[in-house]
């Protein structure tokens, strides 16, 4: 290849980029947002690895529903490490004068909990010495939730079934409590000693025991489990390990992560509009050069390598623009993530999400760049004796060779999209309706640019002028039309999902 275009692009380079600011904004913007949302969910899913067992509360858990571990495997969860006992119920918690009262989740622990981590009170203090008998009242750790219903503040008392019991804490987070799964009231903690004074283990009630072991130091929790379950082949127990623990929480991270991802991946392809727009204008502005350069016996293939080199440069700097701006998200979101996960983020470099988001962004320039690129193939030498003679040069098509560069960058952007989701049939569906998105307001476009054409002329020139506007040979009615309904159609979109979230 001659490196004649490369010194045309570099020409151009030197005039700066005024002609692609809102070219560059869109890509950063774009994928920026796919950077930065995929980085931050990469950052969340290693940190749950890095601190399952905290978050679990254990190496592994035995669970037992309606009964208590028998002496036998209570000996052998003894021999095997560390034991901690939590008994899990629910139950109601009512105001000594029974004016108030919420339904909430009981759990009773013994002096072991939590094995990992550390239960944060306020005021602070140790959750042994919270949860002990003092002047013949138990004590109790509540979450906040529980204390406003109840209308209580640290050293009130209150009920839970026939016991009362003193509010001594708050609790500001449990290690554990991200892996408890349905919560059908805040969680009120209490000593293992005192739930019997409750009266609440009835033959019958719903009560689930659960006992949590810290194995010795390299032990194989996937080898103990094996050996759990041939000695006590029917205790009817269900046992995990901490690397089973987070279905729950990795499955409600997962779904966040696939509609914000969906979001960023729509932010882009919004700005591919604009994308195409800058380039359209800009192209448009350089019809005398480029002109010029073919009077002076360029081929088309020069001229156009030249502008393509030179928008793949800006696409470069852009997109590395993007990807710095997402690799910060995770810094910047850490402080809010830390009040929704009793876990700190795992901060650091996540090459796939940013490997995505820089393919991202090459082809969604490649699918809204070309077609207006290809217009370099339509500018002629006769265009410089067109000049303020008000002719407009006779209208073509785009060439085939340009639509099918875009066609495939399409399809591949889309594979890029369904192969990079959590949910492939969620991906597809979002394919399947981003096109038809695009077809249909590229349909209303031409409808409204057909209508204008065949509408009477008003007699005010202002209408006049502006109708004729719209049908005009170049006008940016197409793209004006498709920006602002794929726009308004995302901000719709995203109320919607968001409140089907918030309700579910």
């Amino acid at each position: 290849m001659s490196l004649y275009p490369l010194r045309l692009a570099a020409r151009e380079l030197r005039g700066g980029v005024r002609g692609f600011r809102i070219f560059l904004a869109c890509l950063v913007l774009g994928v920026g947002a796919i950077a930065g949302i995929g980085s931050l969910g990469a950052a969340v899913r290693a940190a749950i690895r890095a601190d399952a067992r905290v978050l679990f509360g254990g190496d592994v858990e035995v669970r037992l529903v309606h009964r208590e571990a028998d002496p036998d495997e209570r000996r052998f969860l003894a021999e095997s490490g560390t034991v901690g006992e939590v008994a899990l119920l629910r139950a109601m918690a009512v105001s000594l004068d029974r004016a108030r009262h919420t339904l909430i989740e009981l759990r009773a622990v013994d002096g072991a909990y939590p094995l990992y981590g550390n239960v944060a009170l306020t005021p602070p203090g140790r959750l042994d010495a919270a949860l002990a008998m003092r002047d013949g009242v138990w004590g109790a750790a509540v979450e906040p939730a529980a204390a406003a219903r109840l209308g209580l503040v640290p050293g009130d008392r209150f009920r839970i079934g026939e016991a009362t019991f003193a509010l001594r804490a708050v609790v500001a987070h449990a290690p554990d409590a991200a892996l408890s799964g349905l919560a059908f009231g805040p969680r009120v903690i209490v000593a293992q000693a005192a739930l019997g004074a409750t009266g609440l283990i009835q033959p019958g009630a719903l009560v689930t025991y659960a006992y949590r072991l810290r194995l010795p130091a390299g032990s194989d929790a996937a080898a103990w489990v094996r050996t759990a379950r041939e000695r006590f082949p029917d205790a009817g127990w269900q046992v995990r390990t901490a690397g089973e623990a987070s279905p729950l929480l990795q499955r409600f991270i997962d779904r966040i992560a696939l509609f914000l991802g969906l979001v960023a991946v729509t932010t882009l392809l919004v700005g591919g509009i604009g994308i195409g727009s800058a380039v359209a204008t800009y192209i448009a502005g350089k019809t005398a050069t480029i002109a010029t350069l073919k009077s002076l016996g360029a081929a088309t293939r020069t001229v156009f390598a030249a502008y393509a080199v030179q928008l793949a440069a800006l696409s470069a700097a852009g997109i590395a623009a993007g990807l710095a701006l997402g690799a910060l998200v995770p810094l910047a979101a850490a402080p809010l993530v830390a009040q929704l996960l009793p876990i700190p983020l795992r901060l650091g470099l996540y090459p796939l999400p940013l490997a995505v988001a820089a393919a991202s962004g090459a082809l969604v320039v490649a699918l809204f760049a070309l077609p207006p690129l290809a217009a370099i193939g339509r500018v002629e030498p006769g265009s410089l004796f067109r000049a303020g003679t008000g002719l407009a040069a006779p209208r073509r098509a785009v060439p085939w060779p340009a639509l099918a560069g875009a066609a495939g960058a399409g399809v591949a952007l889309a594979a890029l999209v369904a192969l990079t989701t959590p949910d492939r049939m969620i991906a597809l569906y979002y394919v399947a309706g981003a096109a038809a998105a695009f077809a249909v307001f590229r349909g209303a476009a031409a409808l409204i640019v057909a209508a204008a054409r065949r509408a009477v002329r008003p007699r005010r020139v202002a209408l006049r002028l502006a109708l004729g506007n719209l049908c005009r040979p170049g006008a940016p009615t197409s793209r004006v039309v498709l920006a602002l309904g794929i726009g308004l159609t995302v901000l719709a979109a995203v109320a919607l999902v968001e409140a089907s979230l918030d309700r579910e």
